[in-house]
């Protein structure tokens, strides 16, 4: 959950507070340079508990009104541009108390910063790292950081493998290396996705560490250079992938064999319904392909839990309803809405991409789920709407992978015309 916003102008300072939030307390921070490019960014986190603004910030009194419209206090912390950064994390640490372990804090806060965390799954499509790294063991102060992979050595597959068994989430990268690490690991990402000559598996294996990277990169809105180099890269990846000829059913078996994320399974397969659909209806391939792939890259953040991801209709919302905490209820029936918004942040994402993420689950305004107002959505948001929810009940155990079941319960679902003439060709291809 992301807690912290800055407002800070200075890269260098912003970079170091990032980085120490997160080694410190765990949290990630939403940083930009203005109250300005600031705002819209609060309006998609209703649940944040903090604001930091240097002393220099501008426009106090519209910083005043923006929380004042918040549904929960949001306190703000205002600090000094000489003020130490470790300085300013005991400040914010004090304001979080009641959520953070202090007595494990003030330990901590007198050691260096010797290691920051890279997610596993990140790591595993590398096939060389350029810094040793290490796993954690132990928890606060008492933690040690063991050594799994040698620098500039060939990564050993097994050895990772045997890692993610063992419920490892992170590895470490020592902090001085963290930079030269980041720079690697986007090469290698890249590279993998350009590659043409590689079997099938494997190119799927480097879309899935992209789509990885992409989401994380994603959740905290920081958006440069090798991002947006990444970000293309998949999209035209993925793009080329679902041209080729192999019959639907063998790819839909080949990705429901292979062992990545449930999100990335949803999004893979949504997309090579998409990509079949277009062709069914005579839609321009060229101009729409990379439209649905970027929305479908961004449509579900924040739900990479299964019981968020796979929740379809309002039906099933208010079968779970009871579950679920107010919080997670709440992002359910607004995650479209918010998505958008999020997505409209990111450079170079065309407005259909973000109109499509608003209108996925049939809703014109992006609130909850919606079956008949086919009319009022994108012609494009109609085919994502059906390809989509047809996904999330394949991966659905509850629906045991039967397609005639899947397509009978859509059949009398989504009603209007405009459904009823894509699930007709949904029916035709994958029979």
């Amino acid at each position: 959950m992301i807690k912290v916003f800055a407002i800070d102008s200075r890269d260098k300072y912003i970079a170091e507070l990032k980085r120490a939030l997160f080694y410190y307390l765990g949290l990630h921070c939403v940083t930009r340079s203005t109250v300005k490019e600031m705002a819209p960014i609060l309006e998609l986190f209703p649940y944040a508990e903090l604001i930091v603004v240097a002393d220099h910030y501008d426009h106090p009194n519209d910083l005043r009104k923006i929380i004042a419209t918040r549904n929960n206090y949001l306190p703000m912390i205002s600090y000094e541009t000489t003020e130490d950064v470790v300085v300013l994390i005991k400040k914010i640490a004090l304001e979080l108390e009641k959520s953070l372990d202090l007595e494990a804090l003030k330990h901590k806060l007198h050691l260096s910063q010797p290691y920051l965390p890279i997610s596993l799954s990140l790591v595993s499509g590398m096939t060389m790292t350029p810094s040793d790294l290490f796993i954690k063991i132990g928890k606060g102060v008492q933690a040690n950081y063991v050594k799994r992979v040698q620098k500039l050595d060939e990564i050993d597959p097994t050895v990772l493998t045997k890692l993610e068994q063992g419920s490892v989430e992170y590895l470490y990268v020592p902090d001085n290396e963290f930079d030269l690490f980041s720079t690697a690991l986007t090469n290698q990402i890249i590279d993998g996705m350009s590659q043409r000559q590689i079997e099938t598996s494997h190119k799927i294996g480097k879309q899935a560490q992209g789509f990885t990277y992409i989401r994380k990169v994603t959740e905290v809105l920081d958006f440069d250079e090798q991002f947006i180099e990444v970000l293309n890269q998949s999209i035209d990846s993925v793009n080329e992938s679902l041209r080729n000829d192999r019959p639907l059913s063998h790819l839909i078996k080949e990705l429901m064999n292979r062992k990545d994320s449930l999100s990335f399974q949803c999004y893979y397969l949504t997309n090579l319904i998409c990509f079949h659909l277009l062709q069914k209806l005579k839609l321009d391939i060229n101009n729409n392909l990379k439209t649905l792939i970027s929305a479908s890259l961004f449509c579900d953040l924040g739900q990479d839990q299964s019981e968020l991801l796979l929740v379809n209709s309002m039906e099933e919302f208010h079968q779970m309803n009871s579950k679920l905490t107010k919080e997670k209820q709440e992002h359910i029936l607004n995650h479209a809405r918010m998505n958008s918004s999020w997505a409209s942040q990111i450079p170079n994402i065309q407005p259909i991409v973000s109109t499509i993420i608003k209108e996925h689950h049939g809703s014109p305004n992006g609130i909850g789920f919606e079956d008949t107002m086919a009319k009022q959505i994108n012609n494009l948001s109609q085919v994502f709407v059906i390809a989509n929810s047809f996904i999330k009940y394949f991966l659905n155990p509850k629906y045991q992978f039967n397609k005639k079941k899947i397509i009978e319960i859509m059949q009398n679902r989504y009603t209007d015309a405009q459904y009823q003439k894509i699930i007709t060709e949904l029916t035709s291809k994958i029979e």
